[in-house]
């Protein structure tokens, strides 16, 4: 079996600075924050920077989880989500939020991610170590 591949589809923005404030250090994306688990479980983390690359990606055959995160362009990022899980319906997807919404535009952006998708929504404030075990609870077969 192939090694496990973890995929993160982020822009740089304020979650970074949240890690930042978390860290204290300016250089860590949401990939290098996932690489002590990955290297941990011998997964393997891609960082594509454009829509096609992420999708072609998500057809490997090997267990696969992606990260997306919505930053300011919603529609392009929602309309991935969609075609992530129509194209890969097999693949886990854990959406990360970097946009501060109110209560009710939360709720309406969660129901659509889910809608779409989505396995699981998070929003900030949250801290980063919280992914891990949504990563593992992802694939429970590849944590034994």
């Amino acid at each position: 079996m192939r090694a496990p591949l973890l995929v993160i589809y982020e822009n740089p923005g304020s979650f970074s600075q949240q890690l930042e404030q978390i860290t204290h250090d300016r250089s860590v994306s949401l990939a290098q924050m996932c690489e002590p688990i990955a290297r941990d479980h011998h997964w393997l983390v891609r960082e594509p920077r454009q829509r096609p690359a992420c999708l072609a990606l998500l057809q490997q055959e090997r267990h696969t989880v992606l990260i997306l995160k919505l930053e300011r362009k919603l529609i392009d990022e929602m309309s991935l989500l969609a075609a992530a899980a129509q194209s890969a319906p097999h693949v886990p997807i854990i959406v990360v939020n970097d946009v501060k919404l109110d209560a009710d535009s939360r709720n309406h952006l969660t129901a659509l991610a889910y809608d779409l998708g989505a396995h699981t929504v998070l929003f900030p404030p949250f801290s980063p170590d919280s992914l891990i075990p949504l990563i593992l609870g992802s694939l429970p077969q590849l944590t034994e």
